[in-house]
């Protein structure tokens, strides 16, 4: 079936024509994935977690837009915005000098 998307914050629109949504995706605690297709070069698998059942194959038109959807979908996510920020704020941190205890990842242990 052929799709559009439309990914605002961590929903995925999608749409059967123009107009309104067809349905929404939210994208928190997904994962996403390459994958070779058959017949669809250019595709992508989203899965979440705990939930086998929720699994969705989507197809680029090129490797550029592929590479795009990809990175988006997954910094889309609040998990994905969270490790953006600590890996700022840990270079921001070693180019100034400053280190705050605040600043560590949630995945450092104490």
């Amino acid at each position: 079936k052929q799709r559009w998307f439309r990914l605002k914050g961590n929903l995925l629109f999608y749409f059967k024509s123009c107009g309104e949504p067809a349905g929404v995706i939210v994208l928190e605690r997904c994962r996403v994935e390459r994958i070779h297709h058959e017949t669809r070069p250019y595709s992508f698998v989203l899965a979440f977690e705990n939930d086998d059942s929720r699994t969705y194959v989507l197809s680029a038109f090129s490797q550029p837009e592929l590479d795009s959807w990809i990175l988006a979908v997954r910094m889309s996510s609040y998990e994905g915005l969270k490790a953006m920020y600590y890996e700022l704020t840990n270079k921001i941190n070693t180019l100034t000098g400053k280190y705050s205890q605040k600043t560590k990842s949630p995945m450092a242990t104490k």
